[in-house]
């Protein structure tokens, strides 16, 4: 947790270095600055990569918190901010083979018949109707930057442009809070084959060959922090003399796996007690986090005046 919070203080300390000289831009080129609150709703996905196919989960995605945009000038911004989120997913396979091949001197592999004999052995792992289920909190810090197209402002709001188009790139850190979850797989199915002999093994039991009853289990752990290129597009509507509303449809994708060091090797399947106690999230090679969704964002002018600022 304290690797969490340096890293945490870290983006916050380069936030402010950033923010200064925006804010004192800003006040030179008289582009007032805006605070906001904001929230987001949409689908949380991901793409799961196995040892023989991809399959994709989804789930609910859910943010909202404060920002602050500082103006270089009248369209160009830099954004950021804080929030909590939250998300799911639900993740739903058939069935997932995996190869192991074993050699004959490989070491702990004493369990699977033929290793007195000395022979290579190839262990066919079939998963039956797996399911996985997510449910994560998290904090989240954008770093973006915001263009919109060229307001024209006046002392009579209303005379003014009332809307104009935006959009916003840049990176979200997430630092993830809490996730619960629970898993469970029908059934789990071992056969070896040995190729210099052609014959298969698939009923000693006590050996981890065979079909066994699958497991459930559920509890929670803490992931770490998440980086995710963020982009967001809409249309800015002036509502009040001091007031704009952002509809917009965001898109984010994580550019790291979140779980790999929970991740176990798929050789590890090959014991009994290894195949009836299966690893959470040992199951995929890779997972790429993803969110899309709809973003409703008021902000407010920080002054008092609005001076006229021609096109």
């Amino acid at each position: 947790m304290e690797k969490h919070l340096t890293s945490l203080l870290i983006v916050f300390f380069g936030i402010s270095l950033v923010l200064t000289p925006v804010e004192i831009s800003a006040q030179a080129r008289k582009t007032p600055p805006e605070l906001s609150i904001y929230g987001g709703s949409g689908i949380s996905f991901a793409v799961l990569s196995y040892p023989d196919s991809k399959s994709s989960s989804f789930g609910g995605h859910f943010c909202g918190g404060l920002g602050i945009t500082a103006f270089f000038n009248p369209q160009w911004g830099f954004h950021t901010g804080v929030s909590v989120g939250m998300s799911s997913l639900k993740i739903d396979v058939d069935k997932i083979i995996n190869l192991t091949s074993i050699g004959k001197n490989d070491e702990n592999t004493s369990e699977l018949p033929g290793y007195e004999e000395g022979f290579n052995r190839e262990l066919h792992t079939t998963l039956s109707e797996y399911h996985e289920r997510h449910r994560t909190l998290f904090l989240n810090i954008p770093v973006m930057l915001q263009f919109q197209t060229k307001p024209k402002y006046h002392f009579n709001w209303r005379k003014g442009q009332r809307s104009a188009f935006y959009a916003m790139t840049g990176l979200h850190f997430l630092l993830l809070l809490d996730n619960k979850y629970d898993m469970g797989i029908k059934n789990i199915n071992n056969m070896a084959y040995y190729p210099e002999i052609d014959n298969w093994a698939g009923t000693q039991s006590f050996k981890g060959l065979g079909t066994f009853d699958g497991n459930s289990k559920n509890g929670s752990f803490g992931i770490g922090a998440l980086a995710m290129f963020a982009f967001e597009t809409g249309v800015k509507w002036r509502i009040g003399e001091k007031t704009y509303l952002y509809t917009g449809t965001y898109f984010d994708c994580g550019l790291h796996d979140p779980v790999k060091k929970y991740r176990t090797s798929h050789d590890a399947y090959i014991t009994p007690e290894s195949v009836e106690n299966i690893t959470l999230l040992a199951l995929s090679n890779r997972i790429n986090a993803m969110a899309v969704g709809i973003k409703l964002r008021l902000a407010f002018v920080l002054q008092q005046k609005i001076e006229t600022c021609s096109r």
